[in-house]
């Protein structure tokens, strides 16, 4: 029940003193004024989604700053795209919770919850599904989702609060702006970034992206913006907290989603104009790029990580490796089998006279040639399993797995996921992806099953030789990932600056 220090939130950006900024720290302090709230202590510039402000720890890269007290973050992208009173109503939401102490009750209340939660998940694990604790554990999460349900009523309405604290510093109108506006910019953001993550690594030059925030606008203003209403549902982007819908916010605030609200928050970007950022900056444009440089930097540094990763993944299964089936256990219990007929029909055909079969030829004819029969039987499928020994049951290559059972190779990147089971029967389980083929089993692999529909392959099995059912299923892991790893390694190679999620993006523009 020890409460945990909590561990600083990690953010990307850079501090902005204020003889970087003079504006802008005027411009919050006069916000803060008329709110009555207290002023940050710190103020952040970064190119991460979404306006907010704590009070725990928050470690800064790339510079490994550890920032402490009062910390309002700003997002860049969204400065040069919001107007003043767009901005004047999203700064006031944040300061409103410096305002109401909602920075301080989190700060406080968060180890609480988590030690809490932690406690309830060591107890369970401590008693292992036994009924010792079973009740006071079921109990215990029982109360701590209902406590839940309480803690989310609470938040949603310091939101509702906070939104309308914002709004007096412009207007209800401005403010639901802000919301449906921050919604939108949202995507092209998202959009930028990805794009520059996935940048070529050939480049030897900074100058590559050198403005992410530019290009956002410029991405805007030449395409324009995506459709807002399905985005009406999202919830604002929050490290620590959960927003409620947009759309609720905005009738919160007693604002109609109508025509004029729209376009007001879907206005264009005019070509060549000064944002009101511009006029908060001294070096609007300078810091941009050194955001952009930061960001590029990482996405850089992150990509030779990635690199180095899957390199490492490919060479965990870069040789074939040949299973076989586990039939020396099934041999001698067959063998042992035969012997207890065999000797069931040599005790019926010495002892007849004793077991009151003497007299009765005919039943000790059927005992002998069933009890032979049985005998016969057994050892010819000992015999059967013992040939089959020597045939591989399946072969793993780094491109696809062959199976004795199946009438062609399964490629490793047509599954989607496996799994291994080793409970009544041994079996490895194969679920494939919809677009690719499905084999055929042999007939005589009737511990095996083909699911056409569900697109499931099971191969059953007696087991692997030499391996544990934990062992084998970390092995048709590292075949499986290594596979996907190639892939996108070779993607990368044919494709340096493409991304795939970031080409779907590009769709809304």
């Amino acid at each position: 029940m020890s409460l945990p220090t909590p561990e600083p939130l990690v953010a990307a950006g850079r501090v902005i003193e204020e003889t970087e900024a003079p504006e802008l720290w005027r411009f919050v302090r006069s916000l803060a004024g008329r709110q009555h709230a207290l002023l940050p202590d710190t103020i952040i510039v970064g190119l991460g989604q979404g306006f907010f402000v704590t009070e725990s720890q928050l470690r800064l890269w790339p510079e490994d700053r550890l920032v402490t007290g009062r910390s309002l973050y700003l997002p860049a992208a969204y400065l040069d795209l919001l107007d003043q009173a767009e901005i004047a109503a999203i700064i006031g939401h944040e300061l409103a919770h410096f305002s109401g102490e909602d920075t301080t009750y989190s700060q406080q209340f968060t180890p609480i919850y988590a030690g809490l939660w932690r406690a309830l998940a060591a107890l369970g694990r401590a008693d292992g599904g036994r009924f010792v604790l079973y009740p006071a554990v079921n109990l215990g999460f029982h109360a701590m989702q209902r406590f839940d349900h309480a803690v989310a009523h609470w938040s949603r309405l310091r939101e509702f609060d906070a939104d309308r604290s914002g709004s007096l510093l412009a207007t209800p109108a401005d403010a639901a702006s802000a919301l449906i506006r921050t919604g939108i910019i949202a995507p092209a953001v998202a959009y930028v970034l990805q794009r520059a993550y996935a940048g070529p690594d050939d480049t030897g030059s900074d100058d590559a992206w050198p403005d992410l925030v530019a290009q956002t606008t410029e991405l805007l203003t030449t395409n324009g913006w995506s459709d807002p209403m399905p985005l009406l549902g999202d919830r604002q982007p929050h490290p620590t907290d959960s927003h409620p819908p947009t759309i609720q916010r905005i009738s919160a605030l007693g604002v109609e989603i109508g025509d004029d609200l729209l376009r007001r928050a879907m206005r264009q970007p005019e070509p060549g104009a000064r944002s009101f950022a511009d006029d908060l900056f001294s070096d609007w444009a300078g810091l941009c790029r050194l955001l952009s440089k930061d960001f590029i930097d990482d996405a850089r540094m992150m990509r030779d990580r990635r690199r180095e990763v899957l390199e490492k993944v490919v060479a965990g299964a870069s040789q074939e490796t040949v299973v076989y089936d586990n039939v020396k256990p099934m041999i001698w219990t067959m063998v042992i089998v035969a012997m207890i007929f065999a000797g069931f029909g040599l005790t019926v055909v010495f002892l007849s006279g004793q077991l009151g079969l003497g007299y009765d030829e005919f039943a000790q004819s059927l005992i002998a040639a069933i009890t032979a029969f049985g005998a016969v039987t057994s050892l010819l499928y000992a015999a059967f399993l013992y040939r089959s020994a020597a045939r591989p049951l399946m072969v793993l290559t780094p491109d696809a797995l062959l199976a004795s059972r199946l009438d062609k190779p399964v490629a490793w990147t047509d599954v989607a996921g496996y799994a291994v089971y080793a409970s009544s029967r041994f079996a490895l389980r194969l679920w494939l992806n919809q677009d690719a083929p499905v084999p055929k089993k042999h007939w005589r692999a009737i511990y095996s099953k083909i699911d056409r529909r569900q697109r499931i392959i099971t191969l059953g099995a007696l087991g692997i030789k030499g391996m544990k059912a934990a062992d084998f299923s970390a092995l048709v892991g590292r075949y499986h990932e290594a596979a996907y790893a190639r892939q996108e390694l070779a993607a990368a190679m044919l494709h340096p600056s493409r991304d795939a999620s970031a080409d779907e993006t590009a769709g809304k523009y």
